[in-house]
Formats: C-alpha cells, structure tokens, sequence
C-alpha cells in the first residue's frame, strides 16, 4: 500500500514491478494477487454472488477507484473471486499475470523443477511491509 499523498507518482508500479522481478528470478511464471473489496468499490459489493458467482464477475465494474483497476493497468487479468470472505458481500478478488514469456516457460520450467524449494507445492511466500 502506498501513502495517499505518494498515489499516482509511480511508486505502486515500481514497487509492482521489483517484486515481479524478484519473483521471476525464483522460476515462479506467474504473480497471483488478490484484494479485498470491503469498501464497496465494485459492482461486487454487497451483492449475492450465488448461485452465479462466475457470471456476476464476468459483469465485474471498479466502481470507485478500487485497486483491481491499478493492477489491470500493469496488465494483471481478474482470475476469480472468493465470495463473501470477508462477511456477506465482502468479497475478495484475484488477479494473476504471467511473467515469463510463452516461449521461455519450458526453460523456466526445467530451471524451477532441477532448484525447486522445500515450499515449491505453495510457493514462496512474500510479505510486504504493511502501511508504506
């Protein structure tokens, strides 16, 4: 998260970005992120999403500036919602993109297979200092 008077200045991208490149030198093909939508920032917000949760994200709008629309600007795609996570209506949205070219993956592959980590079934988990 980055302090309001620092938003838009690029920050959000740069630290985005180091992070995808720190991520991507570990083998890892794709970031996954998700993000709360406790606000009421989309058309998600406050709505049943059963038992059409698939349609009612294919129908998604950032209604007031919640953060999905930063990462499709970095080109993350909506991959899915886990519905009322947070309470009723409170739902948490996820976004992945690939960061190895199509035509890289079988070579990343081999590399991540021959060094995979004792946590290679979950991943490595990356914390982010709160409150930045």
């Amino acid at each position: 998260m980055v302090r309001v008077d620092r938003e838009r200045s690029g920050v959000g991208r740069m630290l985005v970005r180091d992070l995808e490149d720190r991520v991507r030198a570990m083998g890892i093909h794709t970031m996954f992120v998700g993000s709360d939508d406790e606000l009421g920032l989309t058309s998600l917000a406050g709505v049943d999403l059963y038992p059409d949760v698939i349609g009612h994200l294919a129908r998604l709008q950032n209604l007031r500036g919640h953060p999905i629309g930063f990462y499709r600007r970095l080109g993350y795609s909506v991959i899915g919602v886990m519905p009322d996570a947070n309470g009723f209506g409170q739902h948490d949205i996820y976004l992945a993109r690939r960061l190895v070219p199509q035509h890289d993956r079988r070579v990343m592959a081999r590399a991540s297979c021959r060094h995979a980590p004792d946590n290679w079934l979950t991943g490595p988990q990356v914390h982010l200092p709160s409150g930045s």
